[in-house]
């Protein structure tokens, strides 16, 4: 499956369905307003839904649609999605006083007023409704685009140990069929191995 995903992407490249991977690489760094697809020379582009009005912004002439992740027949992600958390560790002198800094962004009208989506749509869903009237339009479009999300949402999955290593090494076997260093199977297998060893050392 990782071979056939490099070799999907690869042709996308050779197509010039998809970026070249200098162009994808700059682009890693680019200011917003620099993006392939804030510039019009990409058709999508994965960004977490509330910075939806960023892009809007710059491009105003265009009416830019959220669209899911695609899931598995058995209605299943098949990645580990991430949100923005406030979290308190158990090693903390402070707890309560950590607890009662988080209170006031999740439960202060104030507090929410100012951030609105910019941590993601409010949990506490009677000040969601109360700041309505201050959102705008992309923001309402992305408050609803996230509630339509709850009908297929899952539990919380925190990710393994290591899997940071392995989405590097997973990134950096995709970088070295896109500069053509290795085939799709050479990085597929290269990946692998690494991946094994990444598994193995945090067990």
């Amino acid at each position: 499956m990782v071979e056939e995903w490099f070799t999907w992407w690869d042709e996308l490249r050779k197509k010039g369905i998809a970026p070249d991977a200098a162009s994808s690489t700059e682009d890693g760094t680019n200011a917003l307003e620099q993006k392939i697809f804030t510039v019009r020379k990409a058709a999508m582009h994965n960004v977490p839904a509330n910075q939806l009005y960023l892009y809007q912004e710059q491009m105003p002439e265009d009416e830019i649609v959220l669209l899911r992740q695609p899931i598995k027949n058995d209605g299943s992600q098949g990645a580990i999605i991430e949100g923005a958390h406030n979290s308190v560790p158990v090693t903390s002198q402070h707890p309560k006083e950590a607890a009662m800094f988080i209170n006031f962004f999740v439960n202060n009208y104030d507090a929410v007023s100012i951030l609105q989506m910019e941590q993601g749509v409010p949990i506490n869903t009677k000040l969601t409704e109360e700041i309505d009237p201050l959102l705008s339009e992309p923001n309402k479009i992305c408050r609803d685009f996230v509630n339509s999300y709850l009908e297929v949402a899952t539990n919380f999955v925190y990710a393994p140990t290591g899997a940071l290593e392995i989405d590097t090494a997973f990134k950096n076997a995709g970088s070295s069929v896109a500069y053509g260093q290795a085939t799709p199977a050479e990085a597929a297998a290269s990946f692998m191995k690494e991946a094994q060893a990444i598994i193995d050392k945090n067990k």
